[in-house]
């Protein structure tokens, strides 16, 4: 079977969302998609940005996950003024 990542427009809160998934062919045609998100943002410029720099993540030296704290979205978002 054939995949490939496409962009998704859900609605959430009813307004439109731009999200990034896996979606699966069968005979060229889309049959299945990743429940979950790769990436989401409110539009598809900002989705576009939000890939562009997950594409320069390898450019980074790799970090190992002792020393950083994981956090969910709201808490990230509280600690780091950044909206995901």
């Amino acid at each position: 079977m054939k995949w490939n990542y496409r962009v998704i427009i859900h609605k959430e809160n009813g307004k439109d969302v731009f999200a990034l998934h896996e979606v699966h062919y069968k005979g060229g045609k889309p049959v299945l998609f990743t429940e979950r998100p790769i990436a989401v943002a409110e539009s598809l410029f900002g989705l576009h940005e939000v890939v562009t720099l997950m594409g320069s993540a390898t450019a980074n030296a790799v970090l190992m996950s002792e020393g950083c704290e994981p956090l969910e979205a709201s808490e990230f978002e509280e600690k780091s003024g950044v909206k995901v």
